[in-house]
C-alpha cells in the first residue's frame, strides 16, 4: 500500500489556537481510493491540508447468466440448461465457483464444460471453474431429466475468492418451465372376419400402448358397438357393457412406458348390413399424438340369414298281434309321415328287433331297405318325402320266445325338424304260450332240478296238478311257479293238467307226461 500525503505550514500567529482535523472520503473507483484531510483553526479557516492516495487489492467483475429455450416439457423427457458466465476484469478471477441448486422436478443428467470439472450432490451442481481470466467467457451445458410434474425455475449463482467489484449480476435465474405428465397411448382395433350371416359370432381384437415419456394413469378405451351386433362376452373382466349406450368400456389403471394390453371381445351379427367399429383411447396423461387414439377396424358384411327349411317328420309304430301265440308269425307296421312345410330330405326309419323276435321279410313302395342279421336290426332310407305325403313300411317278424316285446322306432332327416316329440315310437306287445318239458332230473345237481314251464309268467292265472298212472294225484298247486322238484316220487312218469288264464286270452287246458329221474 503507498499513501501520498502533502502538509501545509501553519502561521506561528495561530499556534496557540484551537484545531479541527476533518476527514473526508470524496470518491471511489476501480483503480485506488482518495482521502483528503483539512486541519482549520477556531476561525474555521484552513490551516493544513492532506491528500492520501491507497491502490484496492485485484478484483473482477463477475457475471452470470443462465437461460432454457422450452417454455414446456414432459414428464420423462430432458431439458439442456445454458450456463454463460463473464469476468470483465479487470484482474483474474480465482477459484470460480457456479452453484445450481436444482429443483424437485429435476434431476442431473449430464454435462459439458470446457474449463474446470462438475461436481454433483443430490440436487446441487457445482461446476469447479477455477482460474476465469479477465475479459474470458466460457460456458456449461447442463441436461437434466423431468422426474415430476410441476412449475419451477432454476437459479444460478457465481463465486470467486477474489474480490468481486459488484454482485449485481452474480444469480440469475431462468424462465419458467411447466413439466408435464406425457404418455402417448395407441389404440388399434382389428376384426377376425369380414363377412358373416345373421347368428354368426366373430372376435374384435383392441390392443393398445403406450410409447411413453411418461407412464400413463387410468387409461380409458371406448366402444360403442354398431346395432345390428349384441355383445357376448370378453377376455378381459374388466371390459363392461351398456345396453342402454351400446358401448363397451374398458378401464387400465396403468399402463407404463413401453407397455402395451390387449383384449379379445365377442360378438353376434344380428341384422342384416355392414358394420363398421371405431375404438377410442385417453389417459390421464397430457398426449402429444391424437393421431393415434381412434382405430377403426376393417368392415364387416352382414349376409340375411338364409331361410331355414323345416320338415316334420313323424313316425308311429303298430302291430296286427297284440298277444302273439309262440313260434307264430306277426307283422310290424311303420307309418311314416311328413307333416311340412317343407320337404323332408334324406329320411332315414331306424329300429332294432327284440331278441324275442326274428325278422321274416318286409315290404314297403319306396326307399331303401337295408337288414343286419348281426345286429337283428333295419334301415330305411328314403330321398325325400314331400309335405303331406305318407310312406307305410311293413315287417313280419316270428315269435321266439315268450314274454313283453318291447320295440323302438326312430325316423330323422336332414331337413330340420321343428318337432322332436314325435320322432319316435315304442310298440309293446306279448310272445304268449307255455312250453312244458317232458322231463326233468331232480338230482340236487342245479340242472333241471324242478319242472320248469316256459311262458308260465305271462299268464295272470294257473292251476297246476300232477298225477301217477293209477290217477291219483301226487301234486296240486294254483300259480305255480315253476318250483316243484318232484316231492320225493320214485321215477317215473306222471301224467299233468295245466290250466292258464289271463283278462285277455281265455282259459287254456294243457295236458300231457312228464319223466322225473333220478340218479
Amino acid at each position: 500500500m503507498c499513501i501520498f500525503s502533502r502538509s501545509f505550514l501553519r502561521s506561528n500567529a495561530y499556534k496557540h489556537q484551537r484545531w479541527l482535523v476533518l476527514f473526508f472520503i470524496s470518491f471511489t473507483c476501480s483503480v485506488f481510493w482518495c482521502s483528503f484531510a483539512e486541519a482549520k483553526n477556531s476561525s474555521n479557516r484552513a490551516i493544513e491540508t492532506y491528500v492520501s492516495f491507497v491502490n484496492l487489492p485485484d478484483s473482477a467483475d463477475l457475471a452470470i447468466q443462465k437461460t432454457i429455450n422450452t417454455k414446456s416439457v414432459a414428464v420423462g423427457k430432458t431439458l439442456t440448461y445454458s450456463i454463460r458466465i463473464n469476468n470483465k476484469g479487470p484482474a483474474d478471477a480465482e477459484n470460480v465457483v457456479v452453484t445450481d441448486t436444482l429443483p424437485n422436478e429435476l434431476v442431473y443428467a449430464s454435462s459439458k464444460v470446457n474449463i474446470g470439472t462438475v461436481e454433483v450432490n443430490g440436487q446441487t451442481v457445482k461446476w469447479m471453474v477455477g482460474t476465469l481470466p479477465k475479459k474470458t467467457i466460457q460456458g456449461m451445458q447442463l441436461t437434466v431429466k423431468v422426474v415430476k410434474a410441476g412449475t419451477f425455475k432454476n437459479k444460478a449463482k457465481i463465486t470467486s475468492t477474489t474480490k468481486t467489484i459488484c454482485q449485481c449480476n452474480d444469480k440469475s435465474t431462468s424462465t419458467e418451465v411447466v413439466a408435464k405428465d406425457t404418455a402417448d397411448v395407441s389404440i388399434v382395433k382389428t376384426v377376425n372376419k369380414k363377412m358373416v350371416t345373421e347368428g354368426d359370432t366373430l372376435s374384435y381384437f383392441i390392443t393398445v400402448k403406450n410409447d411413453g415419456p411418461s407412464p400413463a394413469n387410468n387409461i380409458r378405451v371406448k366402444d360403442i358397438l354398431p346395432n345390428n351386433f349384441s355383445f357376448e362376452f370378453s377376455s378381459n373382466n374388466k371390459v363392461t357393457f351398456d345396453t342402454g349406450t351400446h358401448q363397451l368400456a374398458w378401464e387400465i389403471d396403468q399402463l407404463q412406458v413401453g407397455e402395451s394390453a390387449s383384449v379379445a371381445i365377442k360378438v353376434k351379427a344380428l341384422k342384416e348390413g355392414t358394420a363398421t367399429n371405431t375404438a377410442v383411447i385417453t389417459s390421464d396423461a397430457f398426449d402429444p399424438a391424437l393421431c393415434n387414439n381412434v382405430s377403426t377396424a376393417e368392415d364387416v358384411v352382414i349376409n340375411a340369414k338364409p331361410k331355414i327349411k323345416k320338415a316334420d317328420v313323424s313316425i308311429t309304430k303298430s302291430a296286427d298281434k297284440q298277444f302273439v301265440p309262440i313260434d307264430t308269425e306277426f307283422h310290424y307296421a311303420f307309418l311314416i309321415e311328413n307333416k311340412g312345410p317343407d320337404t323332408a330330405r334324406f329320411v332315414v326309419l331306424k329300429d332294432t328287433l327284440n331278441e324275442k323276435t326274428q325278422y321274416v321279410s318286409y315290404k314297403v313302395d319306396q326307399g331303401l331297405f337295408i337288414y343286419d342279421a348281426f345286429t337283428n336290426s333295419f334301415t330305411l332310407s328314403v330321398d325325400e318325402l314331400a309335405p303331406g305325403r305318407q310312406l307305410v313300411l311293413s315287417v313280419k317278424v316270428k315269435g321266439i320266445n315268450t314274454g313283453s316285446v318291447i320295440n323302438k322306432a326312430t325316423v330323422e332327416s336332414e331337413t330340420e325338424d321343428p318337432v322332436l316329440v314325435n320322432n319316435n315310437s315304442v310298440y309293446i306287445n306279448k310272445i304268449v304260450g307255455l312250453k312244458v318239458p317232458n322231463v326233468f332230473t331232480p338230482n340236487g345237481d342245479n340242472q333241471n332240478d324242478t319242472f320248469q314251464i316256459r311262458g308260465l309268467d305271462l299268464w295272470s292265472y294257473n292251476e297246476l296238478r300232477v298225477m301217477n298212472r293209477w290217477g291219483n294225484s301226487v301234486y296240486e298247486t294254483t300259480n305255480y311257479a315253476n318250483d316243484w322238484d318232484g316231492d320225493h316220487l320214485a321215477p317215473g312218469t306222471y301224467y299233468y293238467v295245466l290250466t292258464v288264464k289271463n283278462e285277455m286270452v281265455d282259459p287254456q287246458c294243457i295236458t300231457g307226461w312228464v319223466a322225473i329221474l333220478r340218479k
